[in-house]
């Protein structure tokens, strides 16, 4: 199976470059991915610049504002941002040529190798699997008798009978489902994330699952809200790498 990865990118170079760079060192084992940036012209200093190094790596770097140009149909929302996001969301679908696809949201720092194979192969082995998160989850929840437990490997995931599916970044989903609901929307007052979950359940009734990671490959970095500019974090590096080697050796 073939699996791609997609990062949605506006202003936000040090995000970009914590997920990019750990993303591509985590899956190096795995032969058949491809890495996609859908980037809405971006004006923080130094964007450019980087999103090309990608590009010379062998990433398909998109603008979203010309991809945009080239369907002026496309209905969106410039005040609040839900609508851009969600296009931005389609275009790595309809650009992404993988049997699996992982949207992300430039907030996920990768801190483990070797993950992706198990990923797959759980894919692979059941029907019902609708996507899988990266990140963590509580592991007294996880371990609860409301969780079916499943071993992929030497890898155990989790899932619940009736949580409700979500899928507008930091998942990784099978491409064929996410098509069959029509991708991601952004009407009726609802955001992305919203919409995709109705449309989840009312085309798959609870025949399909999320699963969650018993040790994530990733975690998301949270910092200040205001702070998104690679300038404006740097003071925070230092934090941020301490943070990711605890998560490394906990993992």
């Amino acid at each position: 199976m073939k699996v791609s990865f997609g990062i949605i990118n506006y202003n936000r170079l040090f995000y970009l470059k914590s997920c990019a760079e750990s993303l591509m060192k985590s899956v190096e084992d795995y032969p058949d991915v491809e890495f996609l940036c859908i980037d809405d012209s971006s004006t923080e200093p130094g964007t450019k610049e980087y999103l090309k190094s990608l590009e010379d790596k062998g990433w398909t770097i998109i603008d979203q504002k010309s991809a945009r140009e080239k369907k002026p149909d496309v209905d969106y929302d410039d005040v609040t941002h839900i609508g851009p996001f969600a296009e931005a969301l389609n275009i790595f679908k309809d650009n992404a040529t993988g049997d699996l696809i992982a949207p992300l949201q430039g907030d996920m720092q990768f801190v483990k190798k070797g993950w992706l194979k198990s990923y797959v192969e759980l894919f692979k082995e059941r029907s019902d699997v609708f996507s899988i998160m990266f990140d963590a989850q509580r592991k007294v929840r996880l371990e609860s008798k409301y969780y079916e437990k499943y071993k992929v490997k030497n890898e155990m995931f989790a899932t619940e009978a009736g949580r409700v599916i979500g899928g507008a970044g930091d998942v990784m989903l099978k491409k064929e489902y996410v098509d069959a609901i029509g991708g991601w929307k952004a009407k009726d007052n609802l955001n992305a994330e919203d919409n995709f979950r109705l449309s989840v359940a009312k085309m798959f009734q609870g025949e399909k699952k999320i699963f969650m990671p018993w040790q994530p490959p990733a975690i998301v970095i949270t910092i200040r809200p205001e702070q998104t500019q690679e300038s404006e974090m740097e003071k925070d590096m230092e934090t941020i790498g301490k943070l990711i080697i605890l998560c490394i050796i906990v993992g």
